[in-house]
């Protein structure tokens, strides 16, 4: 009994020294993954979790935009249409605001911004989903101040050598 004690101990203790001298590897394919499927979850995966608010900010604003650009387009878009129809019944909600030149500029004008913002969300999501692998390749780097690169001329022979040395 005793005898299993023991070594229960120096199992429990044997793990937990190479456990805490084990280099966390993490896989930039799950990272990928977990972005692909929820943005901001390879930044948790990474544990890079303060730029989880910051995914969802530009990936829900850019959103939000595009959808109240998409409102606007269509309501100019509409009485763009009921002014151009040549039929005296229709009449639009800016008869005596905007001329016809006016409700096409505001249509194209706010289907581009539509556009735009449709195009930054994707933008976001995918910014989201590099961001995450690269962080996920680049977890175990090290970013220790006795790491540096320094390049000073070396003059040889009377030839002027430019020096790179690399200290670790």
């Amino acid at each position: 009994m005793l005898q299993r004690l023991i070594f229960l101990i120096f199992f429990m203790s044997n793990n937990y020294i190479h456990s805490q001298q084990s280099i966390i590897e993490k896989s930039p394919r799950k990272a990928l993954i977990y972005s692909s499927v929820i943005p901001g979850l390879g930044q948790i995966y990474n544990r890079q979790i303060i730029k989880v608010p910051i995914i969802y900010f530009s990936i829900g604003t850019s959103l939000y935009f595009g959808r109240q650009n998409q409102e606007k387009y269509l309501k100019y878009k509409k009485a763009y249409k009921k002014r151009t129809d040549n039929n005296p019944n229709s009449i639009d909600n800016f008869v005596n605001i905007y001329s016809e030149n006016n409700l096409l500029f505001l249509k194209n004008y706010y289907r581009n911004n539509r556009d735009i913002s449709y195009i930054l969300a994707v933008a976001a999501y995918f910014l989201n989903i590099i961001d995450a692998n690269v962080s996920s390749h680049l977890f175990n780097f090290n970013v220790d101040d006795n790491f540096s690169l320094n390049l000073r001329p070396n003059f040889e022979n009377k030839n002027l050598i430019f020096a790179i040395s690399i200290k670790l």
